[in-house]
Parts: structure tokens; sequence; C-alpha cells
């Protein structure tokens, strides 16, 4: 069976657009995927087809406790689909999409440490100034990529991190 996830990814945004909180839903969207991410018992548990779905449903409920509704429908559902494994991807458009109703673009910027709110509004200024557009800025912290930013917005991808340039360094 072929899953269209742009489909599923409107459709989920029309719902959560439609209840408001979109900020609040993609924090929490983004919190559960960077667990997900860095889970691998998680993401084997979610994607188990021989644990019955009330269960998968539960660690979901247990990790999303506290959530808003919309949130956790978003999750339930695409536990429930089988889509546990496409469900980073699904998010993220998810985001860009709700980014969108907004009239806005989504920036995701990857950092080694927390940035201040300062350093954010400086990166989401200059980033503004050169597409024209608005930003949404979403922060996650790495600390494997040692120093540096990598920003992705839309389909341009800037790797600014040590990590990447150590790379660069050791293959020439």
């Amino acid at each position: 069976m072929t899953v269209d996830m742009n489909k599923i990814s409107e459709s989920l945004t029309s719902s959560i657009v439609e209840f408001g909180n979109t900020h609040e839903v993609e924090r929490e969207l983004l919190e559960f995927v960077k667990v997900y991410e860095s889970n691998t018992e998680l993401r084997q548990t979610l994607s188990s087809e021989s644990l019955p779905f009330e269960n998968r449903l539960a660690v979901v409920n247990e990790i999303v406790e506290g959530s808003l509704r919309e949130t956790k429908a978003v999750l339930s559902f695409l536990v429930a689909a089988e889509l546990s494994a496409e469900l980073p991807e699904i998010v993220r458009k998810i985001i860009n999409n709700t980014a969108s109703h907004r009239g806005a673009n989504v920036a995701y910027v990857t950092s080694a440490k927390e940035l201040s709110k300062e350093q954010i509004n400086e990166l989401k200024d200059a980033l503004e100034k050169s597409t024209d557009r608005k930003i949404d800025v979403h922060v996650n912290v790495d600390e494997t990529i040692l120093g540096g930013l990598s920003v992705e917005l839309g389909e341009t991808s800037i790797d600014g991190t040590l990590v990447s340039r150590l790379n660069q360094i050791k293959t020439k």
C-alpha cells in the first residue's frame, strides 16, 4: 500500500489549524519527534506489528501526557495508521503546512548549544531579510555537531557545523 504523506499531512494540518494552538502543537510534535528519533526502543515499539495497538497508543500517551488534545490526536492517528516509521517526515510536513497557513516558512536550525532568544531573533531577522518572508525558527540542540549551525529552509540547506568542516578537511 502506497501512503500519500502529503495528503495525510494536509488533512492533519487542517484539523490542527481549525482548533488553533498551532504554535503549541508544533512545539509538542517536534519534542515528540526528538524523543522518537533519539530512542531506538521507542521506534521499535511503535512500529511493532506484534504489539497490540492499544499498547503502542499507551506508550505514546505516556510520553505526551499533559499535551494538547490535537497533539495526542495526530500522534495517535499516525500510530493507528501504522505510520510510525514516517512520523518525523509527516510531522515536518505538518509544521511546514501550519506555518504556510500563517504566511510563514519554517527554518529548522541545529546548534551545538542552546541559543539565546536574542540569537534566535537575530537569525530570524537575517533569514526574513534574505527571503522577504516571515520565518518561524525551530531550534534543535545536537552536541554532536561540536559547534556552528546548520539551517534548513525549504529546499535550501546550509551546513556551517564544525563536524561538517572537520569531515571536509578529512576528505581532502
